[in-house]
């Protein structure tokens, strides 16, 4: 990998490019590249610090023009666990009819016909893996 190309390459990342398309426009091999780069520290931390740098140019372009909208967008993207678009806490993702009569073919009880949606199957995970926390603590 010479200087020329890895400077290319880093502008090309500058721009936008990912970094398999800034070596497609470099004439590198996008796989040979991750082989280089993966055994040599210097270009990974170069590249790294172009991506960044991509990020913060852009972060500083929608910081200077501050509207409610920018922020929002903003606070979604980067920390979208806290601020992103909630879902639909009870969103039904099994067919009760359908449940219903599957359990009536299998000979099962009717009280097994329990609704799943994707908060219980969270909530349900969530408190397994407290649990598993907690027994390896003990």
């Amino acid at each position: 990998m010479n200087k020329d190309n890895l400077e290319k390459i880093g502008k090309y990342l500058l721009e936008g490019l990912s970094e398999d398309e800034a070596c497609i426009m470099c004439d590198v091999d996008p796989s040979d590249f991750r082989k280089i780069k993966e055994g040599d520290i210097v270009i990974r931390k170069y590249i790294e610090k172009k991506v960044v740098d991509f990020k913060h140019i852009h972060l500083q372009t929608i910081q200077t023009k501050k509207s409610e909208k920018n922020s929002q967008w903003l606070l979604e993207k980067l920390r979208p666990e806290e601020f992103g678009t909630k879902v639909n806490k009870n969103p039904t993702t099994v067919n009760i009819i359908s449940q219903i009569i599957k359990n009536i073919q299998n000979n099962e009880e009717y009280s097994n016909i329990v609704p799943t949606n994707r908060a219980q199957l969270i909530e349900e995970r969530e408190e397994n893996d407290t649990l598993e926390v907690e027994s390896v603590l003990k």
